[in-house]
C-alpha cells in the first residue's frame, strides 16, 4: 500500500497489506505502533518527529541511511523485526555522531534480546558519551581495525556516582 500522509500510514497499519511504501515524508502527528507482520519500505523518504513517539515492531530497509528525522533517545522503540540496528536510521551528525548511536542504543531499551548496533567501516567522531549501561545491545564496528570512535575536541561529559 502506497502511503503519502499520517491518515493514510494509520489505515495501512491496520490494513490486510503487509508493505508499506512511503511516497513521501511523513510527519508522526501521533504516537503508533508499527506491528510485526508490517514492513515500511522508506524509498527515499522519513518519518519526521512531531514530539509522538513510535513503537516499531515491523520491519524495515536494512540499509544505512536516515529514516527518522528530529527523533531523540527513546523517542523510537521497538525490535524493527531484526538482530542489526543502524544509527544511520536517525542521521548522523558530523562531530556528534553520539547522538544517532545513542537513538539506536535507546531504541532496544527493554528488549528482552540482545541486538547489535552496527557500525559501518570508517571513524565516528563523537563529542559526547556513548550510553550503552541499560541496554541488553551491543555495539559492533565492521571489522577488526576499520572502525574508530573518536573524541572531538568539543567533548563534554557529566561524569555521574555511580553505585555499581
Amino acid at each position: 500500500m502506497k502511503v503519502s500522509s499520517f491518515t493514510q500510514l494509520k489505515a495501512a497499519l491496520v490494513s490486510p497489506d503487509t508493505e508499506i511504501i512511503l511516497i513521501r515524508d511523513i510527519p508522526i502527528l501521533e504516537p503508533i505502533t508499527i506491528p510485526r507482520e508490517k514492513y515500511i519500505s522508506f524509498q527515499s523518504y522519513m518519518f519526521l518527529s512531531r514530539g509522538q513517539k513510535i513503537l516499531f515492531y515491523g520491519g524495515l530497509d536494512p540499509v544505512r541511511k536516515q529514516r527518522f528525522q528530529g527523533f531523540g533517545p527513546g523517542d523510537i522503540a521497538g525490535t524493527f523485526n531484526s538482530d542489526k540496528i543502524f544509527p544511520e536510521w536517525w542521521g548522523l551528525i558530523p562531530n556528534q555522531n553520539e547522538i544517532a548511536i545513542n537513538c539506536a542504543i535507546s531504541s532496544l531499551l527493554g528488549s528482552v534480546s540482545g541486538h547489535t548496533i552496527s557500525l559501518a567501516s570508517g571513524t565516528y567522531y563523537v563529542s559526547g558519551p556513548i550510553d550503552l549501561r541499560a541496554s541488553l545491545s551491543y555495539l559492533a564496528g565492521a571489522s577488526s581495525g576499520s572502525t574508530f570512535i573518536v573524541a572531538t575536541k568539543d567533548w563534554s561529559a557529566k561524569f555521574e556516582n555511580s553505585t555499581y
